[in-house]
């Protein structure tokens, strides 16, 4: 198995006034693009490490401190407790979770959320599954909240949610084999007033044959067509010679190939074989 990346990164949300679901992270969007890892059999450990919610809900009324002395038992302090939750205004919040194949949201957790007359935090790991101080998801995993509303209404215009995750991952993968595809034949006149696209960008290109079949030479470059002048790119000569351009990043061969032609229009013919995944 070969390691491939790792990275950490924060992200973070400011809850809107609606009751629909609110995404806090996908991991997909936050491991990067799926390309990198092509040639790849890959997994993610993915990890959040922290989520922090900070609360500041103002237009709810100021709840009071539920009276606890040192002679009640726990059972009697729990109960004060539960019962001070109760009547007091609060507003919902649900942790939601949809892994890979999911089509439904799934609740993992709710939690009720006072007015303490300030902005405070709260470490809400521990509400969507966290265990052993991170909570784990893998690829095509995306964590949402969802705001509800338990008969005091959502969000005033002073009131303030945010959350902040704090997530670490790495990915690792197998080499896949390499399984070549049928070649490609193309042909193409290269004119010598503007650049001509010879092939577009091909992520899974794995060889590119072009030759010149004119008597003009042909100047060739892989990105945008301005790159295509004379003199500062790759000359392909007339006379039917034969240019074979194999796989190598440092080219940026998986970019289009434009070219110009000097003194005439050329021909340019060629082959593209392409990886299969």
């Amino acid at each position: 198995m070969a390691y491939l990346l790792s990275d950490s990164t924060s992200v973070g949300i400011t809850l809107a006034n609606t009751t629909d679901p609110q995404t806090i992270l996908r991991v997909d969007n936050l491991v990067g693009d799926p390309l990198r890892f092509r040639f790849f059999d890959w997994g993610v450990n993915f990890q959040v490490e922290s989520l922090l919610l900070s609360i500041d809900l103002q237009s709810l009324p100021t709840s009071d401190v539920p009276n606890i002395y040192v002679e009640d038992s726990e059972a009697i302090a729990l109960k004060k407790r539960i019962q001070f939750e109760q009547n007091a205004a609060k507003i919902g919040i649900e942790f939601l979770l949809k892994n890979a194949g999911d089509t439904e949201w799934r609740r993992i957790s709710r939690k009720n959320l006072l007015n303490h007359g300030r902005n405070y935090l709260e470490e809400c790991l521990p509400q969507i599954g966290g265990y052993d101080g991170v909570k784990r998801l893998g690829k095509g995993s995306e964590l949402a909240v969802q705001l509800i509303n338990l008969g005091y209404g959502l969000l005033g215009d002073s009131d303030l949610l945010t959350i902040e995750a704090t997530c670490a991952w790495s990915i690792e993968g197998f080499r896949k084999p390499d399984i070549l595809g049928s070649p490609t034949s193309f042909g193409v006149d290269v004119q010598p007033s503007s650049p001509t696209l010879i092939v577009s960008a091909n992520q899974e290109r794995a060889r590119l044959v072009v030759q010149n079949v004119s008597s003009y030479p042909v100047w060739l470059h892989f990105g945008d067509s301005s790159g295509a002048v004379p003199y500062r790119c790759l000359q392909i000569g007339p006379g039917g010679v034969a240019h074979e351009l194999a796989e190598n990043p440092s080219l940026l061969l998986h970019q289009s190939a434009w070219a110009i032609a000097e003194g005439g229009i050329a021909r340019l013919v060629g082959i593209e074989v392409s990886f299969v995944f």
